[in-house]
Protein backbone atom coordinates (compact mmCIF):
# COMPACT_ATOMS: atom_id res chain seq x y z
CA UNK A 1 0.00 0.00 0.00
CA UNK A 2 3.05 2.36 0.63
CA UNK A 3 4.44 2.16 -2.44
CA UNK A 4 2.79 5.84 -3.88
CA UNK A 5 6.99 6.34 -3.11
CA UNK A 6 7.81 5.02 -6.43
CA UNK A 7 5.49 7.17 -8.39
CA UNK A 8 6.96 10.15 -6.65
CA UNK A 9 10.60 8.71 -8.06
CA UNK A 10 9.21 8.41 -11.51
CA UNK A 11 7.60 11.95 -11.79
CA UNK A 12 11.25 13.25 -10.74
CA UNK A 13 12.81 10.71 -13.51
CA UNK A 14 10.35 11.89 -16.33
CA UNK A 15 11.32 15.60 -15.72
CA UNK A 16 14.97 15.02 -16.18
CA UNK A 17 14.07 13.08 -19.46
CA UNK A 18 15.36 9.91 -18.86
CA UNK A 19 13.90 7.16 -20.90
CA UNK A 20 13.99 3.37 -20.54
CA UNK A 21 14.14 0.29 -22.72
CA UNK A 22 12.91 -2.11 -20.09
CA UNK A 23 10.59 -1.84 -16.93
CA UNK A 24 9.81 -4.67 -14.20
CA UNK A 25 8.10 -4.94 -10.79
CA UNK A 26 7.87 -7.36 -8.23
CA UNK A 27 5.28 -7.39 -5.01
CA UNK A 28 3.89 -3.68 -4.67
CA UNK A 29 6.14 -2.33 -7.89
CA UNK A 30 3.89 -4.28 -9.78
CA UNK A 31 1.17 -1.81 -8.83
CA UNK A 32 3.06 1.21 -10.44
CA UNK A 33 4.35 -0.80 -13.47
CA UNK A 34 0.39 -1.55 -14.49
CA UNK A 35 -0.34 2.07 -13.65
CA UNK A 36 2.57 2.89 -16.05
CA UNK A 37 1.95 0.73 -18.86
CA UNK A 38 -1.89 1.37 -18.38
CA UNK A 39 -1.09 4.67 -20.11
CA UNK A 40 -1.14 6.99 -16.80
CA UNK A 41 1.63 9.84 -16.93
CA UNK A 42 4.33 10.17 -13.77
CA UNK A 43 2.26 13.19 -12.89
CA UNK A 44 -1.22 11.16 -13.42
CA UNK A 45 -0.10 8.55 -10.77
CA UNK A 46 1.05 10.65 -8.64
CA UNK A 47 -2.88 12.94 -8.33
CA UNK A 48 -4.60 9.27 -7.87
CA UNK A 49 -1.91 8.22 -5.08
CA UNK A 50 -2.64 10.91 -3.14
CA UNK A 51 -6.64 10.67 -3.62
CA UNK A 52 -6.61 6.79 -2.82
CA UNK A 53 -8.75 5.78 -0.11
CA UNK A 54 -6.25 3.63 1.70
CA UNK A 55 -8.87 1.70 3.38
CA UNK A 56 -10.65 -0.06 0.23
CA UNK A 57 -6.90 -2.12 -0.18
CA UNK A 58 -8.47 -4.22 3.10
CA UNK A 59 -11.33 -6.49 1.96
CA UNK A 60 -12.95 -8.96 4.45
CA UNK A 61 -13.37 -12.87 3.75
CA UNK A 62 -16.38 -14.61 4.67
CA UNK A 63 -16.75 -15.05 8.58
CA UNK A 64 -16.15 -18.66 8.80
CA UNK A 65 -12.61 -18.48 7.73
CA UNK A 66 -12.18 -16.39 10.85
CA UNK A 67 -13.82 -18.53 13.08
CA UNK A 68 -11.85 -21.60 12.65
CA UNK A 69 -8.10 -19.74 13.03
CA UNK A 70 -6.14 -23.02 12.22
CA UNK A 71 -7.27 -23.31 9.19
CA UNK A 72 -7.59 -19.83 8.12
CA UNK A 73 -6.94 -19.20 4.83
CA UNK A 74 -5.81 -15.32 5.15
CA UNK A 75 -6.88 -12.11 6.89
CA UNK A 76 -8.49 -10.74 3.67
CA UNK A 77 -9.17 -11.33 0.11
CA UNK A 78 -8.60 -9.00 -3.26
CA UNK A 79 -11.79 -7.98 -3.71
CA UNK A 80 -11.46 -4.28 -2.47
CA UNK A 81 -8.14 -4.18 -4.71
CA UNK A 82 -9.90 -5.54 -7.89
CA UNK A 83 -12.90 -3.67 -7.72
CA UNK A 84 -11.99 -0.31 -5.86
CA UNK A 85 -8.17 -0.03 -5.69
CA UNK A 86 -6.80 -0.59 -9.27
CA UNK A 87 -10.14 0.59 -10.73
CA UNK A 88 -9.52 3.85 -8.90
CA UNK A 89 -5.30 3.81 -9.59
CA UNK A 90 -6.17 3.57 -13.62
CA UNK A 91 -5.35 -0.42 -14.44
CA UNK A 92 -6.40 -1.51 -16.79
CA UNK A 93 -4.79 -5.15 -18.18
CA UNK A 94 -6.65 -3.95 -21.74
CA UNK A 95 -3.98 -1.35 -22.06
CA UNK A 96 -1.05 -2.86 -20.67
CA UNK A 97 -1.40 -5.94 -23.19
CA UNK A 98 -1.90 -3.38 -26.09
CA UNK A 99 1.28 -1.06 -24.34
CA UNK A 100 3.96 -0.10 -26.90
CA UNK A 101 7.11 1.46 -26.81
CA UNK A 102 9.22 -0.76 -24.28
CA UNK A 103 8.61 -4.17 -22.93
CA UNK A 104 6.97 -4.56 -19.13
CA UNK A 105 7.72 -7.47 -17.18
CA UNK A 106 5.85 -8.48 -13.81
CA UNK A 107 7.39 -11.21 -11.59
CA UNK A 108 5.17 -13.52 -9.46
CA UNK A 109 5.93 -16.61 -7.63
CA UNK A 110 5.21 -20.09 -8.86
CA UNK A 111 4.45 -21.64 -5.27
CA UNK A 112 3.75 -25.09 -6.32
CA UNK A 113 7.31 -25.01 -8.35
CA UNK A 114 8.88 -22.79 -5.93
CA UNK A 115 10.47 -20.85 -9.14
CA UNK A 116 9.78 -16.77 -9.94
CA UNK A 117 8.38 -16.89 -12.99
CA UNK A 118 8.04 -13.51 -14.89
CA UNK A 119 5.54 -12.47 -16.94
CA UNK A 120 5.63 -9.97 -19.85
CA UNK A 121 2.86 -7.21 -20.35
CA UNK A 122 1.19 -9.06 -23.29
CA UNK A 123 0.38 -11.96 -21.02
CA UNK A 124 -0.66 -10.33 -18.17
CA UNK A 125 -4.05 -11.12 -16.46
CA UNK A 126 -5.98 -9.97 -13.75
CA UNK A 127 -5.06 -13.20 -11.74
CA UNK A 128 -1.44 -12.66 -12.15
CA UNK A 129 -1.67 -9.13 -10.98
CA UNK A 130 -3.06 -9.82 -8.09
CA UNK A 131 -1.00 -13.22 -7.26
CA UNK A 132 1.89 -10.65 -7.69
CA UNK A 133 0.62 -8.49 -4.20
CA UNK A 134 -0.62 -11.43 -2.52
CA UNK A 135 1.02 -11.97 0.42
CA UNK A 136 0.65 -15.05 2.74
CA UNK A 137 -0.75 -14.78 5.83
CA UNK A 138 -2.64 -11.45 4.27
CA UNK A 139 -3.98 -11.98 1.19
CA UNK A 140 -5.26 -16.13 -0.34
CA UNK A 141 -2.76 -17.55 -2.73
CA UNK A 142 -4.46 -17.47 -5.92
CA UNK A 143 -4.66 -20.55 -8.56
CA UNK A 144 -3.53 -20.54 -12.17
CA UNK A 145 -3.80 -23.44 -14.87
CA UNK A 146 -3.98 -26.07 -11.70
CA UNK A 147 -0.69 -24.06 -10.55
CA UNK A 148 -0.61 -21.35 -7.06
CA UNK A 149 0.70 -18.07 -7.06
CA UNK A 150 1.57 -15.99 -4.85
CA UNK A 151 3.84 -12.52 -4.32
CA UNK A 152 7.30 -12.83 -5.65
CA UNK A 153 9.33 -10.89 -2.78
CA UNK A 154 10.40 -13.89 -1.01
CA UNK A 155 12.49 -15.08 -4.00
CA UNK A 156 13.27 -12.06 -5.82
CA UNK A 157 11.95 -8.38 -5.19
CA UNK A 158 14.33 -7.04 -7.74
CA UNK A 159 14.74 -8.99 -11.28
CA UNK A 160 17.89 -7.68 -12.32
CA UNK A 161 18.59 -10.78 -14.39
CA UNK A 162 15.74 -9.94 -16.64
CA UNK A 163 17.27 -7.00 -18.02
CA UNK A 164 20.44 -8.10 -18.23
CA UNK A 165 19.30 -11.14 -20.38
CA UNK A 166 17.34 -8.07 -22.34
CA UNK A 167 20.40 -6.82 -23.27
CA UNK A 168 20.90 -3.73 -20.61
CA UNK A 169 24.08 -1.91 -20.06
CA UNK A 170 22.25 0.32 -17.37
CA UNK A 171 20.07 -0.41 -14.44
CA UNK A 172 18.04 1.83 -12.42
CA UNK A 173 16.65 0.33 -9.13
CA UNK A 174 13.78 1.81 -7.09
CA UNK A 175 14.28 0.26 -3.93
CA UNK A 176 11.23 0.50 -0.69
CA UNK A 177 12.33 -2.56 0.91
CA UNK A 178 13.94 -1.53 4.81
CA UNK A 179 17.55 -2.68 5.10
CA UNK A 180 18.52 -1.73 8.89
CA UNK A 181 20.66 -2.98 11.54
CA UNK A 182 17.80 -2.24 14.16
CA UNK A 183 15.81 -5.71 14.71
CA UNK A 184 12.42 -4.88 16.62
CA UNK A 185 10.08 -6.81 18.67
CA UNK A 186 6.71 -8.11 17.96
CA UNK A 187 5.06 -10.53 15.54
CA UNK A 188 4.48 -7.95 12.56
CA UNK A 189 7.69 -6.55 12.54
CA UNK A 190 9.50 -9.62 12.86
CA UNK A 191 7.23 -10.85 9.62
CA UNK A 192 8.66 -7.54 7.97
CA UNK A 193 12.11 -8.47 8.84
CA UNK A 194 11.39 -11.93 7.30
CA UNK A 195 10.62 -10.40 3.96
CA UNK A 196 13.68 -7.81 4.62
CA UNK A 197 15.89 -10.71 5.01
CA UNK A 198 14.71 -12.70 1.92
CA UNK A 199 14.46 -9.12 -0.84
CA UNK A 200 18.04 -8.28 -0.02
CA UNK A 201 18.77 -11.74 0.30
CA UNK A 202 17.82 -12.33 -3.36
CA UNK A 203 18.94 -9.27 -4.44
CA UNK A 204 22.48 -10.19 -3.01
CA UNK A 205 22.33 -13.07 -5.53
CA UNK A 206 21.78 -10.66 -8.22
CA UNK A 207 24.56 -8.87 -7.50
CA UNK A 208 26.88 -11.88 -7.52
CA UNK A 209 25.58 -12.97 -10.78
CA UNK A 210 26.14 -10.11 -12.49
CA UNK A 211 29.52 -9.33 -11.14
CA UNK A 212 30.89 -12.34 -12.40
CA UNK A 213 28.87 -11.46 -15.46
CA UNK A 214 31.21 -7.99 -15.83
CA UNK A 215 34.39 -9.87 -15.25
CA UNK A 216 33.15 -11.70 -19.10
CA UNK A 217 32.13 -8.76 -20.56
CA UNK A 218 35.83 -7.11 -19.56
CA UNK A 219 37.43 -10.51 -21.09
CA UNK A 220 35.28 -10.55 -24.47
CA UNK A 221 33.12 -12.91 -23.69
CA UNK A 222 29.20 -11.21 -23.50
CA UNK A 223 26.69 -13.78 -23.60
CA UNK A 224 23.43 -11.58 -23.48
CA UNK A 225 25.38 -8.50 -26.43
CA UNK A 226 26.39 -5.82 -23.83
CA UNK A 227 29.37 -4.25 -25.64
CA UNK A 228 30.25 -2.61 -21.78
CA UNK A 229 30.52 -3.73 -17.89
CA UNK A 230 26.59 -3.45 -16.37
CA UNK A 231 26.25 -0.04 -14.61
CA UNK A 232 24.25 0.16 -11.49
CA UNK A 233 21.83 3.47 -10.59
CA UNK A 234 19.99 3.22 -7.10
CA UNK A 235 17.36 5.26 -5.51
CA UNK A 236 15.88 4.93 -2.45
CA UNK A 237 15.37 6.41 1.13
CA UNK A 238 17.48 7.34 3.78
CA UNK A 239 15.73 6.02 6.63
CA UNK A 240 13.36 2.70 5.68
CA UNK A 241 9.63 4.02 4.86
CA UNK A 242 6.68 3.41 7.68
CA UNK A 243 5.04 0.45 7.28
CA UNK A 244 1.42 -0.49 5.91
CA UNK A 245 -0.55 0.29 8.73
CA UNK A 246 1.30 3.58 9.87
CA UNK A 247 -0.72 4.20 6.47
CA UNK A 248 -3.68 2.56 7.29
CA UNK A 249 -4.24 4.84 10.48
CA UNK A 250 -3.18 7.69 8.62
CA UNK A 251 0.13 7.90 10.88
CA UNK A 252 1.53 8.78 7.25
CA UNK A 253 -0.31 9.61 4.12
CA UNK A 254 0.61 8.65 0.30
CA UNK A 255 1.16 11.86 -0.43
CA UNK A 256 3.89 12.59 1.82
CA UNK A 257 5.67 8.96 0.33
CA UNK A 258 5.37 10.96 -3.10
CA UNK A 259 7.05 14.00 -1.65
CA UNK A 260 9.46 11.49 -0.08
CA UNK A 261 10.52 9.50 -3.37
CA UNK A 262 10.45 13.19 -5.34
CA UNK A 263 12.84 14.54 -3.16
CA UNK A 264 14.82 11.22 -3.25
CA UNK A 265 15.22 11.38 -6.86
CA UNK A 266 15.82 14.42 -7.30
CA UNK A 267 19.00 14.23 -4.61
CA UNK A 268 20.31 11.28 -6.59
CA UNK A 269 19.41 12.91 -10.15
CA UNK A 270 21.71 16.21 -8.90
CA UNK A 271 25.10 14.09 -9.03
CA UNK A 272 24.27 11.17 -11.39
CA UNK A 273 27.23 8.69 -10.13
CA UNK A 274 26.82 4.43 -10.60
CA UNK A 275 26.94 2.39 -7.69
CA UNK A 276 29.14 -0.76 -7.02
CA UNK A 277 26.78 -4.03 -6.95
CA UNK A 278 27.06 -4.43 -3.59
CA UNK A 279 24.32 -5.07 -0.71
CA UNK A 280 25.56 -2.16 1.26
CA UNK A 281 23.34 0.17 -1.54
CA UNK A 282 20.79 -0.45 -0.27
CA UNK A 283 21.78 -0.43 3.87
CA UNK A 284 19.29 2.59 5.32
CA UNK A 285 19.58 4.33 8.77
CA UNK A 286 18.32 2.76 11.65
CA UNK A 287 15.49 4.69 13.32
CA UNK A 288 14.80 3.99 17.37
CA UNK A 289 12.13 5.80 18.18
CA UNK A 290 10.56 7.96 15.51
CA UNK A 291 7.90 10.85 15.68
CA UNK A 292 5.85 12.44 12.77
CA UNK A 293 3.17 14.78 12.77
CA UNK A 294 1.53 16.68 9.43
CA UNK A 295 0.37 20.11 8.90
CA UNK A 296 -0.62 22.17 6.19
CA UNK A 297 -0.10 25.89 6.48
CA UNK A 298 -2.55 29.03 4.69
CA UNK A 299 -1.09 31.80 3.07
CA UNK A 300 -1.27 34.11 -0.61
CA UNK A 301 1.62 34.88 -2.41
CA UNK A 302 0.36 37.89 -5.21
CA UNK A 303 4.05 38.08 -6.59
CA UNK A 304 3.11 34.87 -8.74
CA UNK A 305 0.80 32.68 -7.71
CA UNK A 306 -3.30 34.01 -7.32
CA UNK A 307 -5.20 32.69 -4.69
CA UNK A 308 -4.12 30.94 -1.68
CA UNK A 309 -1.60 28.66 -1.55
CA UNK A 310 -1.02 25.93 1.05
CA UNK A 311 2.13 24.33 1.94
CA UNK A 312 1.74 21.04 3.03
CA UNK A 313 4.36 19.96 5.65
CA UNK A 314 5.33 16.54 7.29
CA UNK A 315 7.88 16.52 9.61
CA UNK A 316 9.55 13.47 11.33
CA UNK A 317 12.39 13.10 13.62
CA UNK A 318 13.91 9.49 13.08
CA UNK A 319 15.05 9.06 16.68
CA UNK A 320 13.81 10.83 19.19
CA UNK A 321 16.46 10.35 21.90
CA UNK A 322 19.38 11.49 19.63
CA UNK A 323 17.10 14.63 18.06
CA UNK A 324 16.49 15.96 21.75
CA UNK A 325 20.36 15.17 23.17
CA UNK A 326 21.70 16.90 19.63
CA UNK A 327 19.40 20.12 20.12
CA UNK A 328 17.32 18.72 17.40
CA UNK A 329 19.64 18.08 14.50
CA UNK A 330 18.15 14.93 12.27
CA UNK A 331 14.72 16.93 11.76
CA UNK A 332 13.41 16.08 8.17
CA UNK A 333 10.82 17.90 6.37
CA UNK A 334 8.81 16.38 3.70
CA UNK A 335 6.59 18.81 1.82
CA UNK A 336 4.39 20.08 -1.52
CA UNK A 337 2.98 23.35 -2.94
CA UNK A 338 -0.56 23.41 -3.47
CA UNK A 339 -2.29 26.55 -5.41
CA UNK A 340 -5.72 27.31 -5.71
CA UNK A 341 -5.29 27.69 -9.51
CA UNK A 342 -6.38 24.41 -10.96
CA UNK A 343 -4.91 22.28 -8.07
CA UNK A 344 -1.28 22.56 -8.93
CA UNK A 345 0.55 20.07 -6.88
CA UNK A 346 4.64 20.64 -6.65
CA UNK A 347 6.78 18.57 -4.37
CA UNK A 348 9.31 20.43 -2.69
CA UNK A 349 13.20 18.96 -3.24
CA UNK A 350 16.64 19.63 -1.53
CA UNK A 351 14.80 20.39 1.31
CA UNK A 352 16.53 21.42 4.72
CA UNK A 353 15.54 21.40 7.88
CA UNK A 354 16.63 22.59 11.59
CA UNK A 355 15.62 23.93 14.99
CA UNK A 356 16.75 27.36 15.83
CA UNK A 357 16.46 29.40 18.34
CA UNK A 358 14.82 33.04 17.80
CA UNK A 359 14.90 35.50 20.80
CA UNK A 360 14.98 32.87 23.50
CA UNK A 361 11.98 30.71 21.75
CA UNK A 362 12.87 28.06 19.47
CA UNK A 363 11.54 28.00 15.54
CA UNK A 364 12.17 25.33 13.01
CA UNK A 365 13.73 26.66 9.57
CA UNK A 366 12.48 24.89 6.66
CA UNK A 367 14.02 25.56 2.76
CA UNK A 368 13.52 24.14 -0.09
CA UNK A 369 13.00 24.30 -4.13
CA UNK A 370 9.86 23.49 -6.08
CA UNK A 371 8.91 23.34 -9.85
CA UNK A 372 5.68 25.41 -10.90
CA UNK A 373 4.89 25.56 -14.63
CA UNK A 374 6.22 29.16 -14.31
CA UNK A 375 9.64 27.99 -13.40
CA UNK A 376 11.72 27.03 -10.36
CA UNK A 377 11.26 28.57 -6.83
CA UNK A 378 13.38 28.65 -3.47
CA UNK A 379 11.90 29.32 -0.37
CA UNK A 380 13.41 30.04 3.15
CA UNK A 381 10.91 29.73 6.36
CA UNK A 382 10.43 29.99 9.70
CA UNK A 383 7.78 28.43 11.70
CA UNK A 384 6.89 29.78 15.72
CA UNK A 385 5.92 27.15 17.90
CA UNK A 386 3.55 27.71 20.55
CA UNK A 387 4.54 26.97 24.01
CA UNK A 388 4.27 23.79 25.74
CA UNK A 389 0.47 23.73 27.53
CA UNK A 390 -0.91 25.61 24.27
CA UNK A 391 0.61 23.01 21.94
CA UNK A 392 -1.57 20.20 23.95
CA UNK A 393 -4.74 21.29 22.16
CA UNK A 394 -3.85 24.19 19.75
CA UNK A 395 -0.90 22.29 18.30
CA UNK A 396 2.67 23.06 17.52
CA UNK A 397 2.80 25.47 14.91
CA UNK A 398 1.51 28.67 14.99
CA UNK A 399 2.51 30.73 12.06
CA UNK A 400 5.09 30.20 9.65
CA UNK A 401 6.84 33.65 7.86
CA UNK A 402 7.93 32.68 4.31
CA UNK A 403 10.24 34.49 1.70
CA UNK A 404 9.98 32.97 -1.87
CA UNK A 405 12.70 34.09 -4.49
CA UNK A 406 12.61 32.75 -8.22
CA UNK A 407 15.39 30.89 -8.79
CA UNK A 408 16.85 27.83 -7.21
CA UNK A 409 18.48 29.69 -3.99
CA UNK A 410 18.72 32.84 -2.45
CA UNK A 411 20.53 34.57 -4.73
CA UNK A 412 17.76 34.56 -6.60
CA UNK A 413 14.93 37.05 -7.77
CA UNK A 414 13.08 38.18 -4.43
CA UNK A 415 9.22 37.85 -5.22
CA UNK A 416 8.02 38.59 -1.46
CA UNK A 417 7.57 37.30 2.19
CA UNK A 418 4.17 36.07 3.28
CA UNK A 419 2.98 35.01 6.33
CA UNK A 420 1.42 31.63 6.53
CA UNK A 421 -1.20 30.41 9.48
CA UNK A 422 -2.73 26.98 10.30
CA UNK A 423 -5.14 25.65 7.61
CA UNK A 424 -8.51 25.45 9.28
CA UNK A 425 -10.13 22.99 6.77
CA UNK A 426 -6.89 20.66 7.62
CA UNK A 427 -6.61 18.58 10.74
CA UNK A 428 -4.42 19.65 13.17
CA UNK A 429 -1.02 18.62 15.02
CA UNK A 430 -2.35 18.67 18.53
CA UNK A 431 -1.08 16.21 20.53
CA UNK A 432 -3.29 13.24 19.24
CA UNK A 433 -1.82 14.14 15.57
CA UNK A 434 1.93 13.50 16.86
CA UNK A 435 2.53 9.70 15.78
CA UNK A 436 4.98 7.54 17.71
CA UNK A 437 6.08 4.57 15.90
CA UNK A 438 8.62 1.77 16.78
CA UNK A 439 6.91 2.22 20.10
CA UNK A 440 4.32 -0.53 21.15
CA UNK A 441 3.24 0.75 24.66
CA UNK A 442 0.20 3.31 25.00
CA UNK A 443 2.66 5.02 27.92
CA UNK A 444 5.56 5.00 25.73
CA UNK A 445 3.92 6.59 23.43
CA UNK A 446 2.57 9.02 25.33
CA UNK A 447 5.75 9.78 26.83
CA UNK A 448 8.00 9.97 23.65
CA UNK A 449 5.10 13.00 22.57
CA UNK A 450 5.48 14.84 25.61
CA UNK A 451 9.19 14.69 25.03
CA UNK A 452 9.27 15.85 22.09
CA UNK A 453 6.86 19.13 22.60
CA UNK A 454 8.40 20.19 25.81
CA UNK A 455 11.85 20.15 23.90
CA UNK A 456 10.22 22.24 20.99
CA UNK A 457 8.21 24.35 23.49
CA UNK A 458 11.08 24.71 26.52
Amino acid sequence: MRLAYQAGVLKAMEEEGLFFYHADGTSGGTINLAMLFSGLSPVEMCDRWRKLKIKEFVSYMKMDNYLKPARMVAFGDADGIIHKVFPHLGINISNINHAEGMPGTFNVCNYTDKINETITNDRLTMDYLVAGISLPVFMPPVPIRNKIYTDSVWIKDANLTEAVRRGAEEIWLVWAIGNISQYKNGAFNQYVHMIEMSANGGLSLEFDYINELNKRIINGDSPYGQTKPVELHVIKPEYPLPLDPDLYFNKINTATLIDLGYADAKQYLKNISPVPFSPSVTKMKDQGIVVCLRRTMQGVLTSSFKGNLLICLSLTVQNLGQFISGNGKGLQIAAHIQGSEAGIISSAYYTHAEVIKVKGKKNIKFCCRFTSDKGNYFLISEISIYGKWHSLYKGIFRKMKVRFYKGNDEKGLFLEESTFSPDPKQSGDFITGIHILNESSVWGKLKSKQKFIAFLSN
